[in-house]
């Protein structure tokens, strides 16, 4: 049982299994890797790891799988960024670190992945040679996907 304000929504509930790590993000850009034991809690409430200002949301929790060394985000604008994910900080809770960079969009998802096993987009995998274009450094915008790629907002359906 837990306890849900009117004016808040479930991006994304996860059985508790412990060890293993999320990538939480906002739609301003923002986001930060955080242990599933830091976000445990005992009351009814919950706990709160990402912090949000007005007007924000939140809308992705992606679980790191094992071996993950990358990070995709898109935009709703559907601007594609990949970078190394050592680039992002681990944090118990914040707003994080600005993980793409837009004047006018907002993001849209974010997913934590193998770049050598290639993107997982739907019910696609793009394979990593075809990513070299859409690589750079966390921050930076992005670039729009080739055609004939997925035109979803969200790397998962």
């Amino acid at each position: 049982m837990i306890e849900l304000g009117n004016e808040q929504d479930i991006v994304q509930l996860e059985v508790f299994k412990g060890g293993r790590k999320f990538l939480v993000a906002s739609d301003a850009g923002r986001g930060f890797v955080v242990p599933e034991d830091e976000v445990a809690a005992q009351t009814k409430n919950g706990k709160q790891a990402l912090n949000l200002a007005d007007k924000e949301r939140a809308v992705t929790l992606s679980i790191m799988p094992e071996g993950a060394d990358s990070i995709a985000v898109l935009s709703e604008g559907r601007k594609l960024l990949i970078f190394p994910l050592e680039q992002v900080p681990e944090m118990s809770r914040g707003r994080g670190v600005l993980l793409q960079k837009s004047k006018a969009d907002r993001l849209s998802d974010a997913q934590v992945f193998k770049l050598g096993d290639g993107l997982p987009w739907g019910n696609r995998l793009i394979p990593a040679g075809e990513l070299k274009f859409w690589r750079g450094e966390r921050a930076q915008a992005g670039r729009l996907p080739e055609k004939g790629w997925p035109r979803a907002k969200r790397f998962k359906d």
